[in-house]
């Protein structure tokens, strides 16, 4: 297949609302020649710092160090190149387990994915097999650029009402009244961001959902739930106690689903 790379969403969806409310930012503070440079200058570097995040995903090509490469059986070939890096598991208090590198464009090219050899040794290589097809048709549905545009356009969306509405002296006391603006929009803007962070982590847990769902149409409903208690497992060693009850239900819950879906 012919892979596209999700990075240019990253700057489409980030980056054109930067600019809209650096303008909206300079009109605001207009005449003042300072407060405009000080917000382009910080609207160039942030910018900056989005394409320089953007150009290699998850992480700079570079901090992988040696790639070895690596033969594993995965059904329906793919169409990627697997590796093994030491990089992934140089830290123990970081859990790597599969990672799709994304480049700005593949130029034709397959994709290089990157597996943690450690826990390849120690998990064996079923599970390294639904992790990277997991992993690989994560991408394929772009969820990554989703997930992370879903939280934050909405966001945007909010700082630039509240940007045009000084940019362009909106009187909003005197259209709506001193207590829609005072007390009840700030108690509405609350309640909204609340539902905002809700839906988005619904979305997500449809997501993992979904790619369960699709893990069992490659592999067997079995092998999918030892991977997903595994992972719950790897996962619990690098969070607090209630972060960790927390995680344990959600596995539960993705395990029920499966036994639902089985039968």
């Amino acid at each position: 297949m012919k892979w596209r790379s999700s990075n240019v969403w990253y700057l489409a969806g980030i980056g054109i609302p930067l600019v809209s409310i650096a303008v909206l930012g300079v009109k605001a503070v207009w005449p003042s020649i300072w407060g405009s440079a000080a917000t382009l200058v910080v609207t160039v570097l942030l910018l900056r710092a989005l394409i320089g995040k953007i150009r290699f995903i998850p992480h700079p090509f570079a901090q992988y160090g040696e790639l070895e490469p690596l033969e594993l059986d995965l059904p329906g070939d793919p169409g990627i190149d697997l590796y093994t890096s030491r990089s992934m598991c140089r830290y123990d208090f970081v859990l790597r387990i599969v990672e799709f590198l994304s480049p700005f464009s593949f130029e034709g090219g397959r994709p290089k994915v990157v597996i943690n050899p450690r826990l390849l040794e120690e998990k064996g290589e079923r599970f390294m097999q639904i992790a990277v097809m997991r992993e690989v048709e994560r991408y394929r549905r772009n969820y990554q650029a989703v997930t992370i545009l879903r939280l934050v356009l909405p966001l945007f969306a909010f700082a630039i009402a509240v940007l045009t509405v000084f940019a362009f002296d909106i009187p909003l006391t005197e259209r709506l009244g001193a207590f829609w603006v005072q007390f009840a929009m700030p108690f509405l803007c609350t309640i909204l961001l609340g539902l905002h962070l809700f839906f988005w982590n619904r979305r997500i847990s449809a997501m993992d959902a979904e790619l369960d769902l699709f893990l069992t149409s490659v592999f067997a409903v079995e092998d999918v739930k030892r991977y997903i208690i595994s992972v719950g497992e790897l996962e619990r060693g690098y969070e607090k106690s209630k972060a960790g009850a927390l995680n344990q239900h959600y596995i539960n819950t993705r395990l029920k689903q499966l036994e639902n879906h089985k039968t």
